[in-house]
């Protein structure tokens, strides 16, 4: 395993702010940060907690987990794991995982087209993605080659926000030929000034294998786009 020296740095600038924390801070930790040491230990374990959780593994065996860690630090040879080994028993587990996770999600998005077929104020197109008008705009629509400047929200079906670009404090301009999976009817639909919310159902969204980070498989999504402007695509 390669070791990414940037990541370790900045453990090391996080874990030397924790340690000069005061107690009560330290108090969220399961055992006293007394030292470099302990914070840049407890700092390791939250960063690869949060990676795990990232791919959507909720549990592990701790006490296998910690001997494996324990086994990495002490050997310089001989592993138990070779790294071919290793590879073919993660991408097993995480294979296991996605299925998991897909079928959960696929269910999810199910009961969201239930409750949303029957919600008054929401409409339907043709190709099952649900749509709802927070406000009416003016003038034409786009073209499926013309580029809009939007503001859009990426949120899943349970309230978790993928991404916000209000929150980052600038619109970004798309090629509606190339939005993300239901954006694009969605961008087709509206005028400038408008601002609707969408809402996308498994089928019609990342699928099984999302290229957004925090997009789970499967996941029925919810857009809430703001249409700025429109940039007609040059005749030819």
């Amino acid at each position: 395993m390669k070791i990414n020296y940037t990541f370790i740095t900045c453990l090391f600038m996080i874990t030397s702010i924790w340690s000069s924390c005061d107690k009560k801070n330290q108090s969220t930790a399961p055992q006293e940060l007394n030292n470099l040491y302990d914070s840049f230990s407890y700092a390791v374990g939250f960063q690869y907690g949060l990676q795990l959780k990232q791919r959507f593994i909720k549990e592990v065996n701790f006490d296998a987990l910690v001997a494996g860690f324990k086994e990495g630090l002490d050997k310089d040879s001989n592993f138990t794991f070779t790294p071919e080994v290793y590879d073919e028993l993660v991408g097993r587990f995480m294979e296991s995982v996605q299925e998991e996770a897909s079928a959960y999600h696929m269910n999810k998005s199910k009961e969201m087209v239930e409750k949303l077929s029957k919600a008054t104020g929401v409409n339907r197109t043709s190709s099952g993605m649900f749509w709802k008008s927070i406000e009416e705009g003016e003038g034409i629509s786009p073209t499926i080659t013309d580029t809009v400047s939007i503001h859009f929200s990426l949120e899943l079906e349970d309230g978790r926000m993928v991404e916000n670009t209000e929150e980052l404090g600038r619109p970004v301009k798309v090629v509606v030929a190339s939005a993300w999976p239901g954006m694009v009817e969605g961008l087709l639909m509206m005028r400038e000034g408008a601002e609707y919310e969408f809402y996308v159902p498994f089928e019609l969204g990342f699928g099984k294998k999302p290229v957004v980070k925090g997009v789970p498989p499967n996941a029925a999504i919810i857009y809430s786009i703001k249409m700025l402007k429109i940039y007609p695509a040059k005749e030819s």
